[in-house]
């Protein structure tokens, strides 16, 4: 990585990775609580719909949280039955999920923390099955094939959460994994795993900043990609690499925020 990428990328953390620049975000919505089963279960719920354009994203956001109060995304998924969460999302669907999707998801979720307690629980036993039984090598990606398996259900057109095994960025889980593992003024970080094991979120946003900056050279918004970019980070900060992802993405999403600047300072 190039001093100059180094230079832009500091320079950008500094100026964006602030409080006043997460609206319009979806990390909204973990933020409004404080109980952590709350906190992350709003902040899985939120990135798990987390795609699309942002206005959509959020609309469709207080719809589902409104559904589930007054007593919490947690309390309001544990303790209402299965047939009582098939008639609250009977008529919600967002992009290409069907409302039978999200009510196989609301379910799935409900059924994980019915078993473990918490995501995080469930995540930590797939997490220490790295390798083993068919599970992917990557400890993140082991987490996560354990808590899409418990989610996702047969009879469902399409499910939410994204299959680990199938080598897709996973952008939308490690949003999640990011919001919850990292704690500043930011991100909330409730759990106790290592910010050094984050995978940096890939979207649009983040790829195409990452492309200018040098961080990778590759054209598919894969786990590769996700992964090579985290890696050139971490020469940067091995302790918490992924912190540069929020200053990353406001460029593209934020309405204040272009890529001008970069374009200016394209890294060759």
């Amino acid at each position: 990585m190039t001093e100059t990428a180094v230079k832009i990328l500091k320079e950008n953390y500094a100026l964006y990775h602030r409080p006043e620049y997460i609206d319009p975000d979806p990390l909204l919505f973990p933020r409004r609580y404080q109980r952590p089963l709350d906190v992350e279960a709003a902040a899985f719920i939120a990135a798990s719909f987390a795609l699309g354009r942002v206005n959509l994203i959020i609309a469709f956001l207080e719809r589902v949280f409104s559904a589930l109060s007054p007593l919490g995304p947690h309390e309001g998924l544990v303790s209402r039955s299965e047939k009582e969460l098939g008639e609250i999302f009977s008529d919600f669907k967002y992009r290409f999920y069907a409302s039978e999707d999200i009510v196989h998801f609301m379910k799935g979720l409900r059924q994980l923390y019915l078993e473990y307690g918490s995501i995080e629980a469930c995540f930590m036993t797939g997490h220490s099955m790295a390798g083993v039984d068919g599970m992917p090598a990557s400890a993140v990606l082991s987490g996560f094939t354990g808590v899409a398996d418990k989610i996702n259900r047969q009879g469902s057109k399409r499910n939410v959460v994204s299959n680990p095994r199938a080598g897709s960025a996973c952008k939308r889980l490690f949003l999640f994994l990011r919001w919850v593992v990292r704690s500043d003024d930011i991100d909330p970080g409730i759990w106790s795993l290592s910010p050094s094991e984050l995978i940096i979120p890939l979207d649009t946003h983040v790829m195409r900043v990452s492309r200018y900056l040098g961080l990778t050279n590759r054209r598919s918004a894969d786990f590769k990609t996700a992964a090579e970019i985290t890696d050139n980070l971490k020469l940067i900060d091995k302790v918490d690499p992924v912190r540069y992802d929020f200053s990353m993405s406001r460029i593209g999403i934020h309405p204040d925020l272009d890529y001008s600047e970069l374009e200016n300072n394209k890294v060759e």
